[in-house]
């Protein structure tokens, strides 16, 4: 995990998952510049939805171990625990 893309808040949730739990989080995903069709690609397979939209901010929901594998690649900035938005 490269923990240095790891907002505090997702760093916190994971300390209360167990390593060997497979538990789901619902994350936020930034990224540094448009992603290209192999970086799309790659994160659908890791779990990315709105992948297509172009925007540079994306939600995944994803184990530790795809957490960790997503927090690798040279194409994400931050990773966050997603908020849930309040539409008051």
């Amino acid at each position: 995990m490269e923990y240095s893309k790891i907002d505090p808040g997702l760093a916190g949730a994971l300390e209360d998952i167990s390593p060997d739990d497979r538990e789901l989080l619902t994350v936020s995903v930034r990224t540094i510049c448009p992603l290209s069709p192999d970086q799309q690609k790659e994160l659908r397979r890791m779990g990315g939805k709105g992948v297509d939209s172009g925007l540079g901010i994306y939600s995944a929901t994803v184990d530790r171990t795809t957490l960790a594998e997503l927090s690798r690649q040279p194409w994400v900035r931050k990773v966050s625990l997603a908020r849930r938005l309040n539409m008051s």
